[in-house]
């Protein structure tokens, strides 16, 4: 009877091993296909075949949830711009990596096209993990800055951290690629700081309003905002010779215009009287 109970206990070890054994197999060619899938998503992606890349990390993901897989599936998303898709799939590659450039660049790429007034803080934040991540990245400075600027209109942020933080991200894209909205942008941020109540001497940023203000002219010579907060900068740091100079060229510019259109009423901007 004991040599019957010890046959029946190696037989059911033996099976035992047999099922996890099979399990482990199962595992092992389901991640490996799942690898398969992802390598030929990955073919696809630089063919630029987009919905195939979708339709193989969809395949992917069916046997094993990875970043990549995500992450892989929200870039060809994106590329065939479906926005909102874009997103849904890159936050949930981030739930199984945060450290991933990519995700958090194109969803607030995604966030950015989709609405940037109104997902101005998540484009901010994802970008700013993308700057830690690859501080070399030029184009997440520029983003960053454009999300900074809109925060800085938001009451739940404080107005002049948000200028100071778009100007530094600004700052730092503009040092590897000119630009004339970064420049612009910028510009505009140095002249509300220069006008904010909690800053102590306005005429370091009217100083910065002017220079940025000139750089944009170079590349826009006619353009009529650039002129005017350019001229009202140097009208506000008592420099009024130069001033006047940019409210004649504004006056011009803006009587041309009027007269291309068959207009004759006096132009209505100004930034000091006459």
């Amino acid at each position: 009877m004991k040599k019957i109970r010890l046959i029946l206990a190696v037989g059911l070890l033996m099976i035992l091993s047999i099922v996890v054994n099979a399990q482990d197999s199962i595992k092992i060619l389901s991640n490996k296909n799942a690898e398969l899938y992802i390598r030929l998503a990955q073919i696809s992606l630089t063919n630029k075949d987009y919905k195939t890349v979708i339709l193989y990390a969809d395949s992917a993901l069916v046997l094993d949830k990875s970043a990549t897989s995500y992450r892989l599936k929200g870039l060809g998303q994106f590329n065939l711009n479906l926005w909102k898709e874009t997103v849904i799939s890159m936050s949930l590659g981030l739930e199984k990596n945060a450290a991933d450039f990519d995700m958090h660049y194109y969803r607030g790429l995604a966030n950015h096209l989709l609405d940037s007034t109104a997902k101005a803080k998540e484009i901010s934040e994802d970008m700013g993990a993308a700057i830690a991540i690859r501080p070399s990245d030029t184009m997440a400075y520029y983003y960053k800055g454009l999300a900074d600027f809109k925060l800085s209109f938001n009451s739940e942020f404080n107005k002049d951290q948000k200028l100071k933080d778009c100007i530094q991200s600004l700052d730092n894209f503009l040092k590897k690629k000119p630009d004339f909205t970064a420049q612009f942008i910028k510009g505009m941020a140095n002249f509300y700081l220069a006008g904010s109540p909690e800053t102590a001497s306005s005429e370091p940023y009217y100083s910065e309003t002017i220079k940025d203000m000139t750089i944009c002219l170079k590349i826009k010579p006619k353009d009529k905002d650039c002129l005017f907060y350019r001229g009202l900068s140097r009208f506000a740091s008592y420099d009024f010779k130069p001033a006047g100079n940019d409210s004649y060229l504004l006056d011009k510019i803006i009587k041309e215009e009027n007269e291309d259109q068959g207009k004759t009423k006096s132009p209505k901007i100004k930034f000091f009287g006459k």
